[in-house]
């Protein structure tokens, strides 16, 4: 009877493992929710790939293989929550913005009927309106004249006083420069000292 079992190979000696395998690997898992880390393990990843395998000295690159995988989806879920998160950011930040402008153009408006209560009329149109309030301490400084939104250098806050008229509760006194936010929009202080 003869044997047909092909021959057998003798037993080889395990690799050992590559420390730089199980570095990308133990760094690639966290890169799932943080950002950061798949900038660290998807180089790792791929180095580690390189410097394994049948011929090398160390084994491991079943290890930087899924390293770099893990890694690649981590980056782009990162990507996509960052496309998601901007935005959403960017609104938070514009009607904050609004807000405070808002509060601004209210306390404007409120230094402008306070100065006409006690000087019986409000700042001609030839006067310094912003000193005027200012040296009589109906606003706390020249802070308060320029917006939250104010990256444009100028005027950010005009005073009409041509268009008041003291009959008209509803006509305009201080508005903001419309080109300060992006869709045109202006908080605008009126006589009666609401804003809008």
């Amino acid at each position: 009877m003869t044997d047909t079992r092909p021959p057998t190979r003798p037993p080889t000696e395990p690799q050992p493992l590559s420390l730089l395998s199980l570095s990308a690997f133990v760094i690639s898992l966290p890169s799932l929710c943080l950002f950061p880390f798949a900038l660290i393990s998807l180089p790792l990843g791929i180095v580690a790939i390189t410097r394994t395998g049948a011929d090398a000295p160390r084994g491991g690159r079943g290890l930087a293989i899924a390293a770099t995988a893990i890694s690649a989806v981590g980056l782009m879920m990162s990507c996509f929550q960052v496309g998601i998160f901007l935005p959403a950011v960017g609104k938070a930040r514009l009607a904050a913005q609004r807000l405070k402008d808002r509060e601004q153009v209210l306390n404007i408006t409120a230094a402008l009927l306070t100065y006409e209560s006690e000087n019986g009329q409000l700042p001609s149109p030839d006067e310094d309106w912003r000193q005027l309030l200012i040296k009589g301490g109906f606003v706390s400084g020249a802070g308060v004249f320029v917006s939250p939104a104010g990256d444009v250098p100028g005027e950010h806050y005009f005073y009409i006083p041509d268009a008041v008229s003291a009959a008209s509760n509803t006509s305009v006194l201080v508005y903001t420069h419309p080109d300060l936010f992006l869709d045109g929009g202006a908080n605008i202080g009126y006589r009666d000292g609401s804003v809008h």
